[in-house]
């Protein structure tokens, strides 16, 4: 997998970011003052300059409500706000750098003309990729001016001049995106504004669009695995089935295997348990986007029950250093499983093909088969994918013989929902382990992800067993449609998820039981990406993002040379001085 400085946080903020409201006060009034130095008028300033933004701020709040897709406040402000210090700062710079050169109409006029050209990139990207869907929304700016032309006695020649202009900046904004976004499509075959508005955005057709892009991404079938282990009481009943599927549980939304834990539960529920779907060594390349990929994992869930291989001793889960990294272990009989820690060396993900050299390695070692998991915990932005397993896998191949299992495997298992918008469905599942030694609880959040203060917070509270360890399915359909990544705790109450685990944990202990353990595995075909795929689509998007920064100014010059040439065509022509 190609390692890269660009990762999926990095696009969810460049995206998404906006300033507070208060940000844009103090520079807001400071360009009125320096507006109301050069026209040395008040009604100007409130009819030329004040009453545009307001009327600009009503129209866009009032057509947004109206629209199928969101466009939070937060983005409204910092639009409009922006097309202000834009427009604002081009006049200053137009009267201080040629002060006697225009009509200070005419001035006014090509400097409002440049927010058609913000506008018209912004609503392409965030709204539609059709000139005729964005075309009067990218003028409101520009129009707003006009009621304030009026006011002010304004000639006829500078409102012509406006027309002119402003279709030069919005067609100019356009041409611009459109070349920009056309590099993507011509790589993956799809426009990838479909999944921007997906991602962005809500609407009847959001998903059905983004998946046109998707499919283009996640079209490779490949053989990958699903473990099981199989939990049951001394008397045959079934507590809970632990599931490793060796895909990702992306990319977005309820779109393929997004939300696969519940998915899995759904199409399953008929074994008479709860699944507990853990987040194994796969990365948004190993996403699948086809419904019936899920069909084909539920059956080789079914297949890797039917198959298996009963233990009932156990070992306690253990933490060690691994190089730079943690790795978690536990035996049971000769089967185990490996987790990977985010908890001293921060990593987003796990290749796919190292979990399965790893899962190889301790086969050909004596294991009679082994799991290997990423516990996609501790956030943090900006993490990058681990791809080299090395040092890991020689500790884990160590220990793991170590290890030997003489404790009964007693086991507890609970669930718990909550009203949280960064937990799926699944809510949050516990199964607490005792043996001689300690008793352990593992918490599984039905999450994307989890951050610290949470996980030290609910270790400080937590006083049921002796260890508490985390884990999160990595769903993503709690970031649906905000490309919000949305880790458990960031927006939440952390007092309140610590106390839906205590609860987990509580119940989970009251269910301890003696238990056997049965581990399974089934081959299943599904269609995911090339190992590098999804990091090659951000690869391309920072490309494209970073020869934008410099075609931006090109464009900008053109269109203000065109400009400038037209008012100086009618300014003359006219003959209005």
């Amino acid at each position: 997998m190609q390692s890269s400085s660009f990762t999926f946080a990095d696009l969810s903020r460049f995206l998404k970011r906006a300033p507070k409201l208060r940000t844009y006060i103090i520079p807001s009034v400071v360009l009125l003052v320096l507006d109301y130095i050069i026209l040395k008028n008040l009604s100007y300033l409130s009819f030329l300059f004040v009453l545009p933004l307001l009327i600009t701020f009503a129209i866009d709040y009032s057509m947004f409500k109206l629209m199928t897709k969101t466009f939070p406040r937060r983005r409204i402000n910092f639009l409009d706000f922006l097309s202000f210090f834009i427009c604002n700062v081009y006049f200053i710079i137009l009267k201080a750098a040629f002060p006697g050169y225009l009509n200070i109409f005419f001035d006014i006029v090509l400097s409002f003309s440049v927010a058609a050209m913000l506008r018209s990139m912004i609503f392409f990207l965030y709204i539609s990729e059709s000139i005729r869907r964005i075309f009067v929304p990218s003028l409101i700016y520009t129009l707003a001016l006009f009621p304030g032309l009026i006011l002010t006695h304004s000639p006829l020649e500078p409102i012509l001049l406006f027309v002119g202009t402003s279709m030069i900046f919005l067609l100019g904004g356009y041409f611009f995106a459109f070349v920009n976004i056309n590099s993507i499509t011509t790589e993956f075959g799809q426009s990838p504004i479909s999944v921007m508005n997906f991602l962005l955005n809500t609407g009847s057709r959001s998903e059905h669009d983004a998946y046109s892009f998707l499919k283009s991404i996640y079209n490779k079938e490949k053989e990958t695995i699903v473990q099981t282990i199989d939990i049951k009481d001394i008397n045959g009943k079934r507590k809970v089935v632990l599931v490793f599927p060796y895909v990702h549980p992306g990319p977005f939304g309820s779109v393929g295997t997004s939300n696969l834990p519940y998915k899995l539960q759904s199409l399953l529920d008929d074994i008479g348990s709860d699944l507990m779907v853990f987040h194994t060594t796969t990365t948004n390349s190993n996403n699948s986007v086809r419904e019936e990929d899920i069909e084909r994992i539920s059956h080789a869930v079914r297949e890797s029950m039917r198959h298996s291989n009963y233990v009932s001793t156990i070992t306690r889960f253990r933490k060690l250093r691994a190089g730079k990294h943690t790795l978690g272990i536990i035996r049971f009989g000769d089967y185990g499983i490996g987790v990977m820690i985010p908890e001293r060396e921060k990593f987003d993900d796990v290749s796919l093909s190292e979990g399965m050299k790893m899962i190889s390695e301790m086969k050909k070692m004596g294991a009679a088969d082994f799991a290997v998991l990423d516990a996609q915990t501790h956030f943090s932005y900006g993490a990058k994918p681990l791809e080299n397993l090395g040092s890991i896998v020689s500790t884990a191949k160590r220990e793991f013989f170590r290890m030997v299992p003489k404790d009964e495997a007693r086991i507890g298992y609970s669930r718990v929902e909550g009203n949280s918008s960064a937990l799926g469905p699944m809510g949050i599942q516990c199964i607490v382990i005792e043996t001689s030694q300690k008793k352990q609880a593992l918490i599984l959040t039905d999450s994307n992800n989890i951050l610290d203060s949470v996980i030290n917070a609910a270790r400080s509270s937590i006083k049921d067993v002796d260890e508490v360890e985390f884990f999160t399915t990595d769903n993503h359909f709690v970031n649906a449609g905000t490309l919000d990544m949305n880790p458990l705790g960031e927006k939440d109450n952390v007092q309140e998820i610590v106390e839906l685990m205590k609860k987990a944990v509580s119940e989970a202990s009251q269910d301890v039981s003696p238990c056997s353990m049965g581990f399974g595995s089934s081959a299943v075909k599904v269609s995911m990406g090339d190992e590098s795929s999804f990091q090659n689509l951000l690869n391309k998007v920072s490309k494209t993002v970073r020869r934008a920064k410099y075609g931006i100014v090109l464009t900008v010059f053109l269109c203000l040379f065109l400009s400038i040439s037209i008012s100086d065509i009618i300014f003359y022509s006219v003959k209005i001085f």
